[in-house]
């Protein structure tokens, strides 16, 4: 059952001719890996990494997606290429500039394609929520207003008071309880 190998990342890369024998002998396993690399890739936060973000459209054909894997020895990582985009990521290229043509910092860098609305934090403006303690001894926690019900020139009514959404929001910090 275990394969004992010097460098088993270099396993999943390819070559011509084909020098894995992992793949080689299972040949599923490049589609298995190609379309857990897109995956992956759909969910980077940068729009910027995906050759369609400009104004012009291009026109894809199937073969166009087809993967070429290399191994990045001063990254120490996978080099994936396509027709579509050469160095294909599936985070934030760390070489980006920001408009003004300074360099990103790490916390400028996006960090979720989608964020989850299961996190205390998406409730409250910064500073983020982390604990159940940092909703305790919050001045100032959302009532989660019912505006869009209310008739005209009638008050905005509060759905919560700040005692049910603090417990709204600290059950949110459990991380076992949040809906993902």
């Amino acid at each position: 059952i275990a394969y004992s190998a010097v460098n088993p990342h270099l396993l999943l890369i390819d070559n011509c001719p084909e020098s894995s024998m992992l793949l080689k002998n299972y040949p599923e396993i490049r589609c298995f890996r190609d379309i857990t690399f897109y995956w992956k890739y759909l969910l980077n936060p940068d729009a910027k990494a995906f050759p369609n973000s400009g104004p012009r459209q291009p026109k894809f054909v199937r073969m166009q997606a087809v993967q070429a894997w290399q191994w990045n020895a001063e990254e120490k990582g996978y080099r994936v290429d396509s027709d579509l985009m050469q160095g294909m990521r599936c985070v934030p290229d760390p070489s980006r500039l920001s408009e003004d043509g300074r360099q990103l910092k790490a916390d400028e860098q996006p960090t979720h394609r989608y964020p989850s609305t299961a996190t205390p934090s998406f409730f409250v403006p910064p500073p983020p929520l982390r604990t159940e303690d940092d909703a305790i001894y919050r001045a100032n926690l959302p009532s989660f207003d019912d505006d869009h019900r209310t008739a005209k020139g009638a008050k905005a009514s509060s759905m919560l008071n700040q005692r049910d959404s603090e417990l709204l929001i600290s059950f949110l910090t459990v991380p076992y309880i949040r809906v993902p």
